[in-house]
Formats: C-alpha cells, structure tokens, sequence
C-alpha cells in the first residue's frame, strides 16, 4: 500500500520521492521546502486536509488537491515552481506579507485567497477554472492582489458567467489596476479571458511626449464583452483610453472616465482569440519641462556642464543622453553613464561630467522624471554646438568672460570678467569639491571683481560657480 504521511509533528523540509502515491493523513505543517520529484504525487487525501508551507513549493510530479487548501505563511518571499506543466491546487490561500511568486503555471479549481501580500505570476499563468462570479479570488485589495509580470505573466478566468461582472484584481509591483468583465454573451465560445497588467515606458508609444503609465492585456474567447479599467488618474490631466490590437496602431477610445479613477469601456469590442492592449494616454502638460533658455557653457578643455531651472514638481530626477547626428540626418542619442554630477540648488540645476570632453558636434539633452509621472515625460534639448544657435554666444565666449587670479593660489583668488558677456551684478558663488560638494557659498550685489576666501579650505582641486541672471559659469581653482 502507499505510505501515510503522518500528521502529529511538522516537517522542517518535505521530499516526496519514488512511484508512489504518498497521502497526507491529517492536516500538515511544513515548515521549509515542499519537493515533489519526478513521477512522485502527493494527495492530500479524500478528508480533504489542509497543507501549510512556509518555505518553497517544488512539484516536479504530481499534487493531487482534492479539495483541500493548500497555504503559504511564511515570512519571506516564498515560490511556486517546478517542471511539471501545471501545477493543480483546490484552494490557495496566502498569509505571507512578503509575496508569493509563481514561476510554473498553476491551476486553481475553487479559489484563491489572498490574506497578505501578493500573489506574482512572474512569466507564468495563473489560471482559475471555478464560473461562478467573484468568489473565485477573496480578500484581494489595493494592497493585496495579482501582479502579472513578463511576457506570460497572466491572469485567467475560464467559464465565466453571463449574468454577473467579474473583477481580475490585478496591478503592477507599484500599484493596483483592476479589469472588470461584464456583458458576457451567451454565444461565441467557452467564455475563457486572459488578463495582465505591466508599467509602460516611452518606447512602447514612439517617444517620451506620451504619458502612459501602464498597458493591460486582455484575451477573450468570445465576442465583445465590456471592460472597465481603474487606475489612478489625478495626476494625468485629459486621460484617455487607447486600444490596439497586437502590431497595429494605437486607436483613441469614444468612452470616457466615469470617475477620476475608473475607465468604462463598455463600447470596446474584445475580439475572439486576438490579444487586446489598452493603455492610459496623455500629454504631460502637469510636468512642466526645464526652461528653453539653457545657458550651455564648458568648464575648461577638459569636461562639459550646463544647467536649467529645476521641475517644478516634487521629487524629481534627471537623465541626461548625448546625441551624435547621423549620416541621414537624425540624432542618435544615448544615455550618459552614471559617473556624472547633479548639483541642485533653488533656482537651477547643474550638471557636470569630468569624464567627457567638449565637442561642439555634439549635442546633449535632458529628460525629466517623478515618481507619479513616469518614465521620463518631459524632454529638452541643448544644442551645444553654437552651430545651432548662432544667436547666443558661444561656450567660449562665455567660459572666457571670466578670469580667476592668481591660480594655483594659497590663500584667497579674485574673480573678474574681461568682456560684456556677463553684465548682471548680482551674483552668486558657489565652491564645490571634487564630488560635487558645496564647500562654500557667497553672493554679491557689486558684481565683479569679487574676492573669495580659501583660508579655511583644505588643499585641492575645486570648481567654482559662478551664476547670474545671464550665464552658469564654472571655473576651476587650485589651493596649494
């Protein structure tokens, strides 16, 4: 006969081996992993008891659920994984804070009940098979749903009814954007509909002038049921919903947000068989971009820096990318790599990089991001080559109206200018080392010449900057 497991202690790691059926004789702990080797099954028997895990699941072999609940109460990340196919479970239910990650597809017959954090199909299917309406997932909230990640990362209910909605909880790793199907027909096939969710970025829409924070999947086996999307819209000004099928252009939806969060797309046709995308499109007219009139300057032969006036909006980043142009014309940008400087102040922000050179064929430019505004939604460009803006004076004009003596010096250094390029007298210094750090600041209302103290500097390398109204300049000064 086939061994019982006993029941009356728990397992630290469980291994279910051999060509056997093992059956669980009472409901069982584990308190480490759950293995099931090949050609292995473990049945949790016909009373129907109940199995905790709180390490990993590894099935390999057979899980036979009949109607017992299978639970994850761990305290760390815990996963579902295995070489078989698919994964059979009655009931699933978490407890775990610290998320569920499926990585093999699974099979759920009754329900799943999400108690506590996440459950991440990542790259695999989550499939439920119970018609009936929304107890099929418990529990679930804004906190607590399913989060589809990577290109099969999925979400599907088969069988569904024609007389109810059904809600898929699902979201991103960020945040909790939900799909509900209704106007379910009664003809067209099996009823089946796939769902998932994952964050956008600029290339998915031909370029950063389009916000769409996320795309949503959508599958279904029968013909034109409604959807409606949530997701949260406050910060996204004139919203709307586009669809496209895959590898076709983006087409802007008649329906319109019913509330400021939730999408109704009750005229969207689902079409048999085919994927459908829907994302979230607008112009990012609330991330107001760094101002056009970029004093662009070089600080010496030997590395580039330029600055603009901060977004106005809370927390935000910046990349900068250097564009070299094309044979055919076009700009090719690339993103600079991490070893640069941003230095902010209340009125401007500076970048510098000491690792590359002038060139005055190339062109660099800035893109902006928040964390409620993302990717990057606002893109300005500085044409350094004065080429391109002959009107304003070149970066040596500029980086020349200013002189530093004596340098190296010991003690202290004046600053002065010897053209009209930079006239305003009100004017700001500030001593940065290195790394970019404020070692000193001063301003003036005199304008130039202006004498600046190093008694209590260290010895070193610094830059100074020198910023009013009309120009940024940086300079660099020895102490011996």
């Amino acid at each position: 006969d086939d061994p019982m497991l006993p029941s009356y202690f728990p397992y630290q790691n469980l291994i279910i081996s051999g060509t056997g059926t093992k059956t669980l004789s009472g409901n069982t702990t584990i308190n480490g992993n759950l293995t099931i080797e090949n050609n292995a099954t473990l049945d949790v028997g016909i009373s129907n008891f109940d199995l905790t895990i709180n390490g990993n699941l590894r099935n390999n072999g057979i899980l036979l659920p009949n109607t017992g609940i299978v639970g994850f109460a761990g305290a760390n990340t815990q996963t579902i994984s295995g070489t078989t196919t698919n994964t059979n479970f009655s009931r699933l239910a978490t407890t775990n804070p610290a998320n569920i990650i499926v990585e093999s597809n699974i099979t759920i017959i009754d329900f799943l009940n999400i108690n506590a954090g996440k459950v991440i199909a990542n790259n695999a299917s989550i499939t439920m098979t119970n018609p009936s309406s929304n107890s099929q997932i418990t529990n679930f909230s804004s906190s607590n749903y399913v989060v589809t990640t990577g290109v099969n990362g999925k979400l599907i209910r088969n069988g569904l009814s024609t007389s109810t909605s059904h809600l898929f909880p699902i979201g991103t790793t960020g945040a909790y954007t939900p799909i509900t199907i209704s106007n379910i027909p009664t003809v067209g096939g099996a009823r089946d509909i796939s769902v998932s969710v994952a964050s956008a970025n600029s290339a998915d829409f031909g370029g950063a002038t389009v916000f769409a924070p996320y795309i949503w999947n959508i599958k279904s086996s029968t013909f034109n049921p409604s959807a409606k999307f949530e997701v949260a819209t406050s910060n996204i000004p004139s919203a709307k919903i586009q669809r496209r099928e895959i590898a076709t252009p983006w087409v802007e939806q008649v329906s319109s947000f019913t509330s400021p969060n939730v999408f109704d797309a009750a005229t969207i046709e689902l079409r048999n068989a085919i994927e459908t995308q829907f994302a979230v499109f607008a112009t990012p007219a609330a991330l107001p971009a760094p101002k056009t009139d970029i004093k662009y300057f070089v600080a010496g032969d030997d590395y580039i820096a330029f600055s603009w006036k901060p977004a106005s909006v809370a927390n935000a980043t910046y990349e900068v990318q250097m564009g070299t142009v094309s044979g055919v014309g076009a700009i090719n940008w690339v993103s600079i790599p991490n070893s640069v400087t941003f230095i902010t102040t209340a009125n401007d922000v500076t970048y510098q990089n000491k690792d590359i050179k002038y060139d005055e064929t190339t062109y660099y430019r800035v893109r902006v991001k928040t964390p409620t505004l993302s990717p990057y939604s606002s893109v300005v460009t500085i044409f350094v080559s004065s080429i391109n803006n002959p009107t304003t004076a070149t970066n040596a004009d500029i980086n020349s109206a200013i002189t530093i003596s004596p340098n190296p010096t010991k003690n202290s250094f004046i600053i002065d200018k010897v053209n009209t390029v930079f006239t305003d007298n009100n004017i700001t210094f500030i001593l940065m080392n290195t790394t970019g750090e404020i070692v000193l600041t001063e301003n003036t209302a005199q304008g130039l010449p202006y004498k600046m103290s190093l008694e209590n500097v260290a010895k070193g390398l610094y830059f100074v900057k020198i910023i009013n109204k009309e120009n940024i300049i940086i300079k660099k000064i020895i102490k011996e």
